[in-house]
C-alpha cells in the first residue's frame, strides 16, 4: 500500500480537433494515438516489427519516412479517425463519416496538416478530463465531443 494520496486522471475517449486551416473549419473527431487505443497500437506494433531491421540498420531516408506517413494514414483512418462534422464532397454537401472516406480525406491533407493531426492525436494531455477546470483540448483551441 503507497502512503501517497490516490492519482486520479479521468482520460476522454474522443476529443474534437477543428482544422483551423482549411476553409470551413470543419472537426475531427479523434480517439488517442497511443497505448490506450489497443486496436491502433496494436496495429502500430505490427508495422513497427517490420521497420525494425531497416532502422536498425541506419537506413532510414525520405521513402521509409513517406511510406510511415501512409501507413499512418490508413491506422488514423482504421482506429484513430472516429468522425467528423463540416467535412464537405465537391458539391458543398456534407459527407457521412466512414472509414474508407476518412482514407481518401486524410490521403487529400498536405503532409503538414496530417502531421499537426498525428502531433495532436498523439499527445496524451489532449485527451485529458480535467475535473476543475476546462479541458486541456479547451484550452488547446480545440473543444471536447460532447
Amino acid at each position: 500500500m503507497s502512503k501517497f494520496a490516490p492519482i486520479s486522471v479521468t482520460m476522454q475517449e474522443e476529443v474534437e480537433y477543428i482544422l483551423y486551416s482549411l476553409a470551413g473549419e470543419p472537426t475531427l473527431v479523434l480517439k488517442q494515438a497511443g497505448e490506450i487505443n489497443k486496436p491502433y497500437f496494436n496495429a502500430l506494433l505490427r508495422r513497427s516489427r517490420k521497420n525494425m531491421p531497416r532502422i536498425k540498420s541506419g537506413n532510414i531516408d525520405a521513402d521509409l519516412v513517406a511510406a510511415n506517413r501512409q501507413n499512418d494514414r490508413e491506422l488514423y483512418a482504421n482506429h484513430v479517425l472516429v468522425g467528423w462534422k463540416g467535412i464537405k464532397d465537391t458539391d458543398g454537401k456534407n459527407v457521412p463519416f466512414t472509414a474508407a472516406d476518412a482514407l481518401d480525406f486524410l490521403n487529400q491533407l498536405p503532409n503538414f496538416i496530417f502531421d499537426e493531426i498525428r502531433d495532436f492525436a498523439t499527445e496524451p494531455r489532449n485527451f485529458v478530463k480535467d475535473e476543475e477546470g476546462p479541458e486541456v483540448a479547451e484550452v488547446a483551441g480545440n473543444l471536447p465531443s460532447a
